[in-house]
């Protein structure tokens, strides 16, 4: 039997053994995770959670970075370098606590990354854009449904749920209404190119898109038509977007309007200067509108 003298500072020894452990990160004191705007972090990227917009869906554009630009949890986390995880409630962090312990604790609503029994929601059988069947990828939010070459940008098959850009443009609310000449500055961040490719979208929504999306039929004469600078079609544009080539909204929207002013002044039949009319129109009420142009009277 071991000495109860030897028992007593074999205990002492294991307490002070205890003693020395690592201590725990010790807290922030100003730690409020029910505040309205939390502060949250993606790797080295800051920015600032807005509940009210959080609560709307992970599809609204809640986060503000120290930018100024507005994103999604999901376009957050890539800007923080984490996008292949597509894990944001463990990539985005407040406090240096994920988002998935403040979901947990609720300070913030759940959203699940997949959806288990939900709604069912009767998806169009045909693309919005083509108008052809075929394999489609359907909308989880709306129901619309495109080909994935169709949509722009192309389909991110692997993102469930997936949300196409009718439904991600309305998440980003109402804007400053500005005039023309100050939107046209703005460097091609990624609101401004969500809403580029949404404004050509509509265009190729439209029946007579088809005439302007492929290489105009006088490119391949020898000489240019006369009041032609620059050919421009859809489909060139649509690979610019892609690949990023604009650095500007001003460079999209000078692309566009270009191939109408071309089109006005090749083709004096009325049946095709009308149909290049009205698309157009369909552009410059689709590009007031999802950049809250002011009118001339200084009105959005």
């Amino acid at each position: 039997m071991i000495p109860r003298q030897r028992r007593g500072m074999w205990t002492s020894k294991v307490r002070q053994k205890k003693s020395f452990s690592v201590p725990r990160k010790p807290r922030t004191q100003n730690e409020d995770f029910s505040a309205a705007l939390l502060p949250v972090t993606c790797g080295a990227v800051k920015g600032v959670l807005h509940k009210e917009k959080f609560k709307q869906g992970i599809f609204v554009k809640s986060i503000q970075s120290e930018d100024g630009d507005w994103y999604t949890p999901t376009e957050f986390e890539i800007l923080g370098g984490f996008g292949r995880s597509k894990n944001w409630k463990l990539s985005l962090r407040c406090y240096n606590w994920p988002l998935k312990s403040l979901i947990q604790k609720d300070f913030l609503p759940n959203y699940p990354r997949k959806y288990g029994k939900r709604k069912k929601m009767q998806n169009s059988d045909k693309c919005e854009v083509c108008r052809n069947g075929g394999t489609l990828f359907f909308c989880d939010t709306c129901s619309r449904a495109f080909h994935e070459e169709c949509h722009i940008p192309t389909v991110e098959a692997e993102i469930t749920p997936w949300s196409c850009i009718f439904c991600r443009i309305q998440s980003l609310g109402s804007q400053q209404s500005l005039p023309e000449s100050e939107v046209l500055q703005r460097q091609m961040v990624a609101q401004e190119q969500l809403k580029c490719e949404f404004v050509l979208l509509s265009i190729y929504c439209c029946s007579e898109s088809s005439f302007f999306s492929k290489i105009p039929y006088y490119y391949y004469f020898r000489e240019t038509p006369v009041g032609v600078k620059k050919m421009m079609w859809l489909d060139l544009i649509k690979k610019k977007l892609r690949e990023r080539d604009y650095s500007h909204v001003e460079g999209f929207v000078q692309d566009m309007r270009l191939i109408f002013h071309n089109h006005r002044t090749t083709f004096k039949d009325p049946k095709f200067g009308q149909m290049g009319l009205g698309l157009e129109s369909e552009f410059e009420k689709n590009f007031k509108e999802v950049f809250a142009i002011q009118d001339s009277n200084g009105n959005s």
